[in-house]
């Protein structure tokens, strides 16, 4: 009789253990499997992404073109920047902050910001970029984002850059958050901001609403 109950707490002993390593491994697959149903999610949500960007900024790119007589023009085939759009550009006159009288400074929507450099997952909101050249266009800077001081809950886009007689620089900006927000909707509100370096900008006031 003892010999049986011996044998009967073994068996019972084995199925339990079968059983929970059964369980285990099946709560093994399954998060397995979700895991992988996650990676693919993202994958999906991050092309549906790209593929509303490539209709715009981020399906961009930024050239330039010059002229010797403003009537005929040379376009530059080689891309400055990509994943960027709505460029505008100064040749400055006075010397401001490291950067020399005679130097182009190309402003733009960056909207390579949006997205990782492995193109894994999304980052966010476009940023305003900004790049440089002081050999008239043969050579590039590389890109520096401009980071403007008093616009929190601002999405600064479309930028327009120019230089006063003091060396100063304004920079003037759409909050394009002005125009999609709840609050302020169908709103067009266009900043400027200044600059005594030419890298750190400090928003100065609402130049236009609508």
């Amino acid at each position: 009789m003892r010999k049986i109950i011996i044998f009967a707490v073994i068996i019972i002993l084995i199925f339990s253990i079968w059983y929970i390593s059964n369980d285990f491994n099946k709560k093994e697959e399954y998060i397995q499997k979700k895991s992988l149903l996650n990676e693919e999610e993202k994958h999906a949500n991050l092309d549906n992404v790209k593929k509303t960007m490539d209709s715009g900024p981020y399906g961009h790119y930024i050239s330039f073109t010059t002229s010797n007589d403003q009537k005929t023009w040379d376009i530059e085939k080689t891309a400055i920047q990509e994943h960027a759009s709505v460029p505008d550009a100064i040749i400055l006159e006075h010397n401001i902050g490291n950067f020399r009288a005679g130097t182009i400074m190309a402003v733009f929507v960056d909207a390579s910001v949006m997205i990782s450099q492995d193109e894994k997952s999304s980052k966010g909101q476009e940023k305003i970029g900004m790049m440089y050249s002081e050999d008239k266009g043969k050579t590039w800077s590389e890109i520096q984002i401009i980071n403007i001081e008093g616009s929190e809950g601002h999405v600064p886009v479309d930028p327009s850059i120019v230089q006063l007689d003091d060396g100063t620089l304004l920079l003037y900006y759409f909050d394009f958050n002005a125009m999609i927000s709840k609050a302020d909707y169908d709103q067009y509100k266009i900043y400027v901001a200044e600059s005594q370096d030419g890298l750190a900008y400090n928003a100065i006031e609402l130049a236009y609403s609508q």
